[in-house]
This record gives structure tokens, sequence and C-alpha cells, in this order.
């Protein structure tokens, strides 16, 4: 978990899962269960290459299935990969006022 320096608590209104179908995000999304569990809103992002929606789709589709069995409503969103990844995940969680972000690395 990596805390800004001048954090003085932690917001749990909305969290963004930063889906990526790797080890690392699975095992990221494990651990961060409990604060998942406690969140006001959940949203499941994922960033596509054109030829990966259909796999990325499917693959949010199973991610919220699985938050669905721990009592979690997720919401998702898909969007075309630009650019650097973590650029566009910052920019996401700032456009849609995300108090906390899981993801792998």
């Amino acid at each position: 978990m990596i805390v800004p320096p001048k954090c003085a608590g932690l917001a749990l209104n909305h969290v963004m899962l930063a889906w990526k179908d790797s080890r690392e995000t699975r095992r990221a999304a494990a651990n961060a269960l409990p604060m998942l569990k406690k969140a006001a809103r959940v949203t499941v992002v994922a960033l596509a290459g054109k030829d990966e929606l259909a796999q990325t789709e499917a693959a949010v589709t199973h991610v919220m299935a699985w938050l669905g069995h721990h009592g979690i409503a997720p919401e998702r969103l898909i969007e075309a990969a630009e650019g650097d990844d973590a650029d566009q995940l910052q920019r996401i969680a700032h456009q849609h006022g995300v108090d906390m972000i899981v993801a792998g690395a």
C-alpha cells in the first residue's frame, strides 16, 4: 500500500479496482477485499486495446461476479488504452472522485 505523505485518514467512499488480468492484480484485489467490502462504492476499471476488448469485458464480468459473491456490488468502466496506463488510471480516478486505487504492481 502506498500512502501520500500528508494523508490524515482513509476515505472509502469510492474505491477503484484497476483491473488487469495478472497475478499481481488478483493478489491486490484479494488483499484489499476487507477495504472493498467497507467501501460505499467500488468501480472495476480496465484499459483495453482495440483487439483486447472482448477478452477484457469477459475478465471484468468475472471479477464483478467474484466481488458480488463477497457482497460487493461494483460498477464497471472499460476504456480504450491511451498511452501510459498509470497516467490514464490517475486521470480516471481524479475525474470520478476516487478515494483509493487498488492495483497490482
